[in-house]
């Protein structure tokens, strides 16, 4: 290849010293492995990268959806444009039908570009053994979410004279 041994060495040497995930920024996934809860240092923007590799696991590997569906929901899902593909991820496979790229874009509405499941498709290169990673992170940030809003809500609660429950479940 035209390299001496030196330059060969420090090549593959740069190309294998860090444990890096494909298509996720370095400084995400330094964020990913250095802490036991992520989900509480990740950004908003952060978040949807994560949500977006899981969604290209998911379309190139569908023996791991049903993992996936026994964990989250839609509403998990902090960005529109990704809860409405694991939407449509989730519909594809309760129907037993095949999931990928072609499949999920065909049943996008109208506002979302097919574009967007070619790029998750062509960009994320994710190894699959991160998808347990991915999953808790994007459960964890909907519950923290989820808390968010009672918390704001919480006058709404305590003077309405509705039952507890039914404000919570709601």
């Amino acid at each position: 290849i035209g390299l001496d041994v030196n330059e060969f060495e420090e090549t593959m040497r740069k190309a294998f010293s860090k444990p890096r995930t494909s298509s996720i920024p370095d400084d995400v996934q330094d964020k990913i492995n250095s802490s036991r809860h992520p989900a509480t240092i990740l950004t908003d923007r952060e978040t949807q990268l994560v949500e977006e590799a899981l969604l290209s696991i998911l379309i190139k590997k569908n023996i791991l959806i049903p993992y996936a569906l026994d964990f989250l929901q839609p509403s998990d899902f902090f960005d529109s444009t990704n809860r409405e593909i694991f939407k449509i991820i989730r519909s594809l496979a309760d129907d037993e039908l095949r999931v990928d790229s072609v499949t999920v874009a065909d049943k996008l509405p109208e506002n979302i570009s097919d574009d967007i499941i070619h790029k998750f498709v062509a960009e994320y290169d994710i190894d699959p053994a991160g998808m347990e990673t991915y999953v808790s992170i994007i459960k964890e940030k909907s519950a923290f979410r989820k808390l968010k809003n009672l918390f704001s809500r919480s006058d709404e609660i305590l003077y309405s004279g509705s039952p507890l429950l039914d404000i919570v479940n709601n």
